[in-house]
């Protein structure tokens, strides 16, 4: 899964989806993806502050899925 900020900085998360990023204080746009199985543009604001750890979690949306069956049969 990729992690981006709203200043173009991004990483890719753990397996356990754990990420971080080392950033000056100010607002950030936080996105994740993980295509093709969850929606994209999942996003979420935070803001640091100087010397503090901020914890943002981001939830991803999955897709529903389906199965398409059939055959293929000559005329």
């Amino acid at each position: 899964m990729i992690v981006s900020t709203s200043t173009g900085i991004s990483t890719t998360t753990s397996a356990s989806g754990f990420y971080s990023f080392a950033v000056a204080a100010g607002t950030y746009d936080l996105t994740a993806r993980l295509e093709p199985e969850y929606y994209m543009n999942n996003s979420v604001t935070v803001t640091t502050v100087s010397g503090a750890v901020m914890v943002q979690d981001i939830e991803l949306i999955v897709k529903p899925t389906g199965n398409i069956t059939g055959n293929v049969t000559t005329a």
